[in-house]
């Protein structure tokens, strides 16, 4: 039995194809563009990264890396928290924010890659300084309505990420 498509005809009196094509390539431009915000994925090799054979763990000096790849992107650095472990606070600990950014879909297809929960995230906060999360969220279901594009499509995907201490990502 084959399977039979349904095309998505949504809006299509009000909001056409050549609609849809147009404002994702405005907005792609902007992004792309214009405000130019990039961060670095540093995928995950499980074919080359060896696990431990009993629980599956690996060193981080162990894990082995696709090649980097920089991504445009819109981005959210969420507030920092402050956790305080004596009451009287004299022992403070700072930590960042989660990280937020999404990416365009067609960007993704166009490099031919995709991020999956566990690939790490470089983010250059300054021209000597790049802070590195982990992928927790990669929003593989995204058919929310409102981030369809005239209702029709989505985009681009939401990717939640959780900050890493930079030894965690195999480095001092």
């Amino acid at each position: 039995m084959s399977k039979k498509i349904v095309p998505i005809n949504r809006l299509s009196k009000f909001y056409g194809w050549e609609d849809f094509e147009l404002e994702k390539n405005i907005s792609r431009e902007y992004v792309e563009g214009d405000i130019d915000f990039r961060v670095i994925l540093y995928r995950v090799d499980h074919e080359k990264t060896n696990h431990d054979d009993l629980y599956g763990e690996v060193d981080p000096y162990q894990i082995k890396y696709k090649p980097p790849i920089e991504l445009s992107c819109t981005l959210s650095l969420k507030p920092k928290q402050n956790k305080q472990y004596n009451p009287n606070g004299t022992l403070i600990r700072e930590e960042w924010g989660n990280l937020e950014f999404s990416v365009y879909i067609d960007q993704l297809t166009e490099l031919q890659i995709e991020i999956n929960k566990g690939d790490y995230i470089g983010y250059p906060t300054t021209t000597n300084y790049i802070k590195y999360f982990t992928v927790v969220d990669n929003d593989i279901v995204n058919d929310e309505t409102k981030r369809l594009l005239g209702g029709k499509l989505p985009i681009y995907r939401k990717i939640i990420c959780v900050p890493v201490d930079n030894s965690e990502f195999g480095i001092n």
